[in-house]
């Protein structure tokens, strides 16, 4: 039986399945308080825009042209994260609906910020898949005893 055509490809990070479940939570809440809730709108409106965008984001970042244009879209994506955790806490503090039904899209939001937040600070830092460090653009030489001495480059 093939894959679903809403499903996330395997082989994808998990951060992309991750988000794409999660804009999937979001939307379905979102649809139920924009029909069932009429006082709490703006706060669902809010949180559809944010929360539908990180997995968008996320999954833009991986086709990311450069390593800065990957942080830039995973870094946008780590804002919209908190945004939508900050206005999934709104509703649960509103008492718009049960807390018990909140409280897990909430704490997944929050781990979607701490997992967005990790591999921003990683690739800033350059890590490669085995927890290595490559030099930034700017450290490339840095082994290179000689790299400062324009005497020794030209004996080379």
């Amino acid at each position: 039986m093939g894959r679903r055509h809403d499903e996330v490809p395997e082989g994808q990070p998990d951060i992309v399945q991750r988000t794409f479940v999660f804009g999937e939570w979001v939307n379905r809440l979102c649809r139920h308080l924009l029909h069932e809730l009429r006082d709490e709108q703006d706060l669902a409106r809010q949180l559809k825009r944010s929360g539908r965008v990180v997995g968008a984001l996320v999954e833009e970042a991986q086709g990311g042209e450069t390593r800065k244009d990957f942080i830039h879209k995973m870094s946008i994506a780590h804002k919209e994260a908190r945004e939508s955790h900050y206005w999934l806490r709104q509703l649960i503090k509103a008492d718009v609906m049960p807390s018990k039904r909140l409280i897990p899209l909430n704490d997944e939001a929050f781990q979607i910020k701490l997992i967005l937040a990790a591999i921003i600070n990683s690739t800033k830092r350059g890590e490669n898949d085995s927890g290595e460090d490559q030099p930034s653009e700017g450290d490339q030489n840095q082994d290179d005893p000689n790299q400062d001495d324009p005497k020794a480059q030209d004996d080379q």
